[in-house]
């Protein structure tokens, strides 16, 4: 893999961090031990609850690094929310996902409300403290050429760039402990 097929993967990759931690089973009881793999169709809740949240990080941290007529800071937060009214109920179809995905990390009894904050807490310091200059340089360009996408294509687009890296990286070790189920991710 080149140097900036590389690049441009981690700047797209950035849109499902969250979802690449995830576990499946939305709707099973947060007691049940959580599964080795996650399946490629319960990604996608959690990219289109993250997608916004990708934006608006990385449109914060690298604004300082790009022009401000570059598009991240002159369009990604108005981006961001767009693709949130696209998903009101992101939130609700990725918060057990979620929650299965962060096991003890999140603390038992948070309302939904706090989770989510603490959540969008940990994905922008996530977002903030990975990106370099020519990741925000790369990411620019990006999210400008694919902001036309609605939010469904853009989220699509993110769970198969998930399963080409997964596919790339098979026998490789992870730093997760999850990985995205074989049989939908090695097609």
């Amino acid at each position: 893999m080149t140097m900036r097929k590389r690049n441009i993967g981690k700047a797209i990759m950035l849109a499902a961090a969250l979802a690449g931690s995830a576990a499946p089973a939305m709707t099973a009881p947060a007691t049940q031990a959580a599964p080795s793999c996650i399946r490629s169709a319960d990604i996608k809740p959690v990219v289109r609850f993250a997608l916004p949240l990708v934006i608006e990080g990385m449109a914060a941290a690298c604004g300082g690094m790009l022009a401000a007529d570059d598009f991240l800071p002159r369009s990604g937060t108005g981006l961001a929310a767009r693709y949130r009214g696209e998903s009101p109920e992101s939130w609700a179809a990725a918060r057990g996902v979620i929650e299965r995905a962060m096991g003890d990390k999140l603390p038992a009894g948070l309302s939904g409300d706090t989770e989510r904050m603490l959540v969008t807490d940990i994905l922008h310091g996530t977002i903030s403290s990975k990106l370099k200059v020519r990741d925000c340089v790369m990411a620019n360009r990006i999210v400008e050429t694919l902001a036309p996408l609605p939010l469904d294509n853009m989220s699509e687009l993110a769970v198969l760039l998930i399963e080409i890296g997964v596919r790339d990286r098979a026998g490789k070790a992870s730093a997760s402990p999850l990985a995205l189920c074989p049989t939908e991710g090695t097609r």
